[in-house]
């Protein structure tokens, strides 16, 4: 944001631009009429601050003349004058100035300052918005006040076509929408279907305002709006910095729910999370190991679970130091997850061990994975240090009642075994005759 100064007292300069700057408003400063009009025709200004006595004329002659010289600039002029005449009687409006402050009331003249430093940022916004409005003239006039805030607009004059476009597309920082439209759908069934599969409800990063638009201004009609899910409404004939006022204040609540969004999910990943080694903690894994069980007893299949407990572990510690100690852990927790599937619940359980859940996987499978698995631990160093693990494998049975309780007992019951029985090795319980099914998918 730039500003022009000029005014015959330098000092007085400096004062209002130290103002100025602490806007963030960039300044220019010029002492006389003709070189104001040379830095006008070379820059462009969001506003300009004139003393009404200059060396080469009158404040409100600089103004006329640069308005002739750009007349489409919607550039703010003001005049700072001590003339109480002049500053009483209005006739600088005729001028194009924008309005007059009296020079000892700078405080008036600071908050002004400070709203169109506001009113500024609104018009720098990003972000693309869904209008929907079948009125030509309307329609134009409210694409080009978008565009003029920095925004990317998708119109359509139909409801249909635009919740087409919404479910393809639906990464729109606003839905701006006419309540009476042509063809089928009216506003508010537009609304109502967004609201469906974008539920304002609850704070996500899906979220997206909507902003209703009628010719109707009565209670009902903006009843049934804000109960079909619109955010904020506003009546036609639109007014301009209304209009301003209200999407900035939506794009901003959308800025805000995103970044509570990322928060509430970067919170809930930490809790879910395990952060030293990146798997599932043990409360998150027993959640979801749960609905895994259910669905495998409708569908009918087995699972197998592989408890994991690092060989020596204490030893490594011990020798090499905590710090080792957790680089090997974060070095496991990686080799877990990228060399299981897809859909296998990979957890740190607690300590240095490990529980993996997978669907699908008979107890030929898991043997064969789990026998592997140790191959690829004791490749995890390529130095002195090395590593060993122990498994416990047990399967789920569809036709047996068993909870992930069981299931877990039963395979921390032989991975024990496997430790008695030197370690480094893979054990499988075998207390249930299990039926042989479909082999698991090559995960190495």
């Amino acid at each position: 944001m730039k500003a022009l100064i000029i005014d015959n007292s330098r000092s007085y300069a400096m004062q209002l631009a130290s103002i100025l700057k602490n806007n963030a408003i960039e300044v220019d400063v010029c002492s006389c009429v003709q070189e104001a009009i040379e830095k006008w025709a070379r820059e462009d200004y969001e506003f300009v601050c004139t003393s009404l006595e200059l060396n080469e004329g009158t404040g409100l002659e600089l103004a006329s003349r640069l308005r002739e010289m750009k007349p489409d600039a919607t550039t703010s002029i003001y005049l700072i004058t001590s003339n109480k005449d002049v500053y009483r009687n209005r006739s600088w409006i005729d001028s194009g100035i924008t309005d007059a402050f009296y020079k000892s009331d700078i405080e008036r003249f600071n908050m002004e300052l400070h709203s169109l430093a506001k009113l500024q940022v609104k018009k720098t916004n990003s972000g693309k918005v869904l209008y929907v409005e079948d009125g030509r003239a309307e329609s134009m006039r409210i694409i080009m006040i978008l565009e003029n805030m920095g925004l990317q607009v998708v119109h359509f004059d139909n409801a249909e076509a635009a919740w087409d476009n919404f479910l393809v597309q639906g990464d729109y920082e606003l839905v701006i929408t006419d309540l009476l439209l042509s063809g089928l759908m009216t506003g508010l069934s537009l609304v109502r279907c967004i609201r469906s599969v974008n539920e304002n409800t609850e704070i996500n990063e899906s979220w997206v305002p909507i902003l209703g638009v009628s010719g109707f201004d009565d209670v009902s009609r903006r009843v049934d709006l804000y109960n079909a899910g619109i955010d904020d409404y506003v009546a036609k004939p639109i007014i301009e910095t209304e209009f301003m006022a209200r999407v900035f204040n939506l794009l901003s609540m959308k800025k805000l729910f995103t970044k509570v969004a990322v928060q509430q999910s970067e919170l809930e990943k930490h809790a879910s999370i395990d952060l030293l080694t990146g798997c599932l903690n043990r409360r998150n894994f027993l959640t979801i190991a749960e609905k895994y069980i259910s669905q495998a007893r409708r569908d009918k299949y087995f699972m197998s679970l592989f408890y994991l407990d690092l060989d020596y572990f204490k030893k490594i510690n011990d020798t090499y130091g905590h710090a080792e100690g957790d680089t090997v852990l974060s070095q496991l927790g990686s080799l877990l997850k990228s060399y299981c599937r897809e859909a296998d619940i990979v957890s740190r359980f607690g300590g240095e061990e490990f529980v993996l859940l997978f669907p699908k996987c008979d107890a030929d499978a898991a043997y064969s994975f789990a026998d592997k698995l140790l191959i690829k631990i004791r490749q995890l160093r390529d130095d002195e240090l090395k590593i060993t693990a122990s498994i416990g494998v047990s399967v789920f049975d569809p036709n047996i009642t068993m909870d992930i309780d069981t299931l877990i007992n039963l395979a921390d019951e032989v991975l024990m075994q496997a430790k008695k029985e030197g370690r480094n090795k893979v054990v499988l319980n075998s207390k249930n005759e299990l039926p042989i099914i479909g082999k698991l998918k090559d995960t190495g």
